[in-house]
């Protein structure tokens, strides 16, 4: 993530987590405080084009690092991630924001979270909590947008 949040990541600030609910009986999502400051702030804009089909990759690039991530691997899970999902969150920020602004800020904490874990070595069962949350947002994100196949 530019801006704020590459500010977070070159601080190399330790993860400290806080709890928070993703619903049902998933594992509580370990987000760390500071993203829900950082991710009050629209995200730096995407240079890509928000579709259909880039919804489905994100999700099933997010249902694959949950199989990745039950395996604890963690290089593969972060190939995925960045090159698959993560993109995808900036280039929907701004329209998300529009029609949902809770729901950008959360999918912005998400991101922001998975992508210091990878960054720092995070735990991998805490990791498949916040994709599996990830994947249901971008669910309903693509279906608040008009992008639902």
């Amino acid at each position: 993530m530019a801006g704020a949040a590459t500010a977070f990541l070159a601080a190399g600030l330790a993860i400290t987590a806080c709890s928070g609910s993703s619903g049902g009986d998933s594992a509580p999502l370990n987000i760390d405080e500071r993203w829900t400051g950082i991710c009050q702030e629209p995200l730096p804009p995407g240079q890509g084009v928000p579709s259909a089909e880039r919804f489905r990759t994100a999700g099933e690039g997010l249902a694959e690092m949950d199989q990745l991530l039950e395996s604890e691997d963690l290089n593969g899970a972060g190939s995925v991630f960045f090159s698959q999902v993560h993109d995808l969150t900036h280039d929907i920020d701004g329209a998300l924001r529009g029609a949902d602004p809770a729901m950008a800020s959360e999918l912005c904490a998400i991101i922001g979270q998975m992508e210091s874990d990878f960054a720092f070595g995070g735990e991998a069962e805490s990791m498949k909590a916040l994709a599996n949350r990830a994947r249901e947002l971008m669910r309903e994100a693509s279906s608040l947008l008009g992008y639902s196949e």
